[in-house]
């Protein structure tokens, strides 16, 4: 059994009793023993009084110590006294300078909900991060922590723990300078001790070669259960982390979508391209005034599907290279008509995926209001051995376009 709250063991939910009975014959005594006659609390969860919420926590210790009910107990004071030491109730309302700001935190949910802590370790200045020891940067990934904790408190704790993504892009693992040595193990021990089992997964991508063979090395302070939870990835990573968060919801600067304030802009649409067929997209009837944009991505990785915009579905007028990464650019139209984009895999022997979003803007209303006018898209995969309507049809087709604008 997994020793959460509804898949418990006969064992384990007797080591769960006997720590409830436990920690409510010792109360007093723990608030002595942190001089405070305020009410017990953790991560926002009251634990003086008996609840599912307690024992979800309870059983976060239970698990971190194999359900040994001492152990456990000991555990819990133990961080209790930590947290009133390090001044945690407080540390939400701390700022930190603004180098902070792109070494990582909290980006959206996975598919669970769970949120997704991201660390870019190579934005990290050393002299400027750790120009006055590692204490700054501990508080800095104790209050990451509290605010993920936050979310999970807003779920109820239906949600009870989290993702988190390790960037080593570009880091030199021959060259670490001590500080950050100190730092890391000084991060794992506290998280460690004062937050057990609020790891689901993480990612450590972008590592290079050296780190990969000297995992055992950089892991010495993980438990095995820890351990367990880890993935070690080189560059090739989408494909893993899509497994758990949904493209949407996946940061830029690990292959998602670019960052848009635009709402019906980040309107995206997933489609699976069968081998030896295209998929249009119909924008409608498009006047000079308009600009079409996009940003597409081939989840499956390469470059090897194209995509054009048609006018009428005959005129090539853009012709568009996908890319490793995103593809994404802009295309003013420059005579009225008829407009589709069309992705071709007629060259393949395989299926692709492929995650995008497409919106046509009014280039006057755009500029000056920065209102958006959308279109609304019709799709159609076709295979490259079907029948391509005639020009009699498609001259219909236009005509009726044309008469639905201009009633």
């Amino acid at each position: 059994m997994s020793g959460y709250i509804q898949d418990l063991s006969e064992n384990q939910s007797k080591s769960l009793a006997t720590f409830k009975q436990q920690f409510d014959e010792n109360i007093g005594k723990v608030k002595s023993e942190l001089d405070s006659q305020s009410t017990l609390k953790i991560y926002g969860v009251d634990l003086e009084s008996d609840s599912s919420q307690r024992d979800i926590i309870f059983l976060k210790f239970l698990r971190a110590r194999d359900f040994k009910s001492d152990q456990s107990y000991q555990m819990l004071v133990d961080s209790l006294k930590w947290r009133k030491e390090f001044n945690t109730d407080n540390i939400l309302n701390e700022t930190f300078p603004d180098c902070y700001k792109t070494i990582g935190g909290i980006h959206k949910t996975d598919k669970d909900g769970r949120p997704v802590m991201v660390n870019y370790y190579n934005n990290i200045d050393v002299n400027t991060v750790f120009g006055n020891g590692v204490a700054e940067f501990l508080r800095f990934k104790v209050q990451q922590m509290e605010m993920a904790i936050q979310q999970l408190q807003a779920t109820n704790w239906q949600v009870e723990d989290l993702v988190v993504i390790h960037d080593y892009k570009d880091v030199s693992m021959f060259r670490m300078d001590p500080r950050v040595k100190q730092a890391s193990s000084q991060t794992i021990q506290t998280l460690q001790n004062n937050y057990p089992e609020f790891l689901f997964r993480k990612f450590f991508i972008n590592v290079p070669y050296i780190f990969q063979a000297l995992y055992s090395l950089f892991t010495v302070f993980s438990s095995e259960r820890t351990k367990s939870k880890f993935n070690v990835l080189a560059s090739e990573y989408r494909k893993s982390l899509l497994n758990y968060i949904a493209i949407e919801n996946l940061p830029h600067e690990l292959g998602g979508f670019q960052n848009n304030n635009d709402a019906d802009f980040n309107s995206i649409t997933t489609i699976e391209l069968k081998p030896k067929s295209t998929h249009d997209i119909e924008l409608g009837f498009l006047d000079t005034d308009k600009t079409v944009e996009w940003e597409f991505i081939v989840l499956d990785g390469g470059n090897d599907v194209n995509s054009q915009i048609l006018l009428n579905n005959t005129k090539q007028c853009l012709s568009i290279k996908s890319k490793e990464s995103n593809t994404a650019g802009s295309f003013q139209i420059e005579e009225d008509g008829k407009y589709s984009f069309m992705f071709d895999n007629s060259q393949l022997n395989q299926t692709k995926t492929i995650a995008y979003r497409i919106l046509s803007k009014s280039k006057s209303i755009h500029l000056h209001t920065n209102n958006t006018s959308t279109t609304t898209t019709t799709t159609t995969t076709t295979n490259i051995d079907d029948k391509p309507t005639t020009p009699q049809q498609e001259e219909e087709e236009q005509k009726q376009e044309q008469d639905k604008v201009e009633n």
